[in-house]
């Protein structure tokens, strides 16, 4: 019998080795890559959806507040809408800003916030219209997003028609 007949087994060459390392690093790097675009887009998609959602209740609150009363002040970017309830008792409805730019509703004490934590309001105007047969109001919205890294700002315009004011 023959004792020194064992095969040698080998491991990797050292160039092997390095061919092996170049292609791992280049692939590691690819996927990084697309890990942080992906991050980097649902921010952004998250940030516009936080901004539509806030624009949407805010207009659309407003839009029925405005039809239901019958006359409207506009001081200093606050909104005061003044509305009957079913016993014919008036009651007010504002719209404002908060010092630190959250857009609020109060309706006779009760202050409701609009807006999420992380959408700010950053221009708020309203407008009086006056037309011998009807009064309106114009409505110009800032709002921008404070966690994305781009400063997401989108303005939104209304126009509405007093209910009260038609003749």
């Amino acid at each position: 019998m023959d004792f020194h007949k064992h095969k040698l087994s080998r491991g990797f060459t050292f160039v092997e080795t390095l061919v092996y390392i170049a292609v791992f690093t280049l692939i590691s790097g690819a996927l990084i890559e697309l890990m942080f675009f992906t991050q980097s887009t649902f921010n952004k998609i998250n940030s516009s959806e936080g901004i539509e959602s806030s624009a949407n209740i805010f207009l659309e609150s407003l839009s029925r507040d405005v039809h239901d009363s019958a006359s409207s002040t506009i001081e200093n970017s606050q909104l005061t809408l003044y509305e009957k309830d079913g016993s014919g008792n008036i009651y007010t409805v504002e719209y404002s800003t908060t010092t630190d730019n959250m857009l609020v509703m109060s309706q006779n004490g009760y202050t409701k916030t609009m807006t999420d934590p992380e959408t700010l309001v950053s221009n708020l105007s309203f407008t009086d219209i006056l037309t011998p047969h009807s009064k309106a109001l114009g409505v110009e919205v800032s709002f921008k997003n404070i966690k994305s890294d781009e400063a997401a700002n989108n303005t939104f315009w209304a126009t509405y028609i007093l209910k009260g004011s038609y003749k």
